[in-house]
């Protein structure tokens, strides 16, 4: 027996800030795999307008997870989009400021790539060493093989490390 399931995005919101322009889209059938900022201490915003302008204002914030039930949290150190059937409270900011790349897989990709690096050339928790991104302690082999393929991360067992390629190389890639 196969599920099927919808996936999909739908733009919601988008905040003009001087040059840049932050999209904000609702997940439809996916959880983005991140950390929330604050952890067990995070603020929790009632409404979901606040936690688009505190998202728009931290340039670590990669998206919003929560309900207006539960109210709502800032997410940082995104890894991937994990496809969930019933999953429907998370919110992807798009800090590609609306980029457009003819080789790149998809918009989607695009997107995420841009949550991944969000202000770097190195993924949060990464290091620039030479040519490649290397992670710190905290990204096991097991977090690392959840990056997306383009990333080529692969987990050094030499070094006991995950190595990716720079977000510069990806997008000259993709160009």
């Amino acid at each position: 027996m196969s599920k099927i399931f919808f996936f999909g995005l739908l733009l919601i919101s988008g905040i003009n800030k001087g040059d840049a322009l932050i999209d904000f889209y609702h997940f439809c059938g996916g959880d983005l795999l991140a950390d929330t900022i604050g952890g067990p201490n995070a603020i929790t915003y009632p409404d979901l307008d606040d936690a688009f302008d505190m998202c728009d204002e931290s340039p670590s914030c990669i998206g919003i997870n929560g309900t207006d039930e539960t109210g709502f949290v800032l997410l940082s150190n995104f890894i991937n989009i994990k496809l969930n059937g019933g999953s429907y409270t998370y919110y992807l900011a798009d800090r590609s400021n609306r980029l457009s790349l003819s080789n790149a897989p998809s918009d989607l990709d695009i997107k995420v790539l841009f949550a991944i690096y969000p202000r770097y050339n190195c993924p949060s928790q990464w290091s620039s060493i030479g040519t490649i991104c290397v992670g710190k302690q905290q990204i096991t082999q097991e977090i690392c093989n959840l990056y997306p393929a383009y990333l080529h991360a692969t987990f050094n067992l030499v070094t006991n490390q995950c190595e990716a390629r720079t977000k510069e190389q990806i997008l000259a890639s993709w160009t």
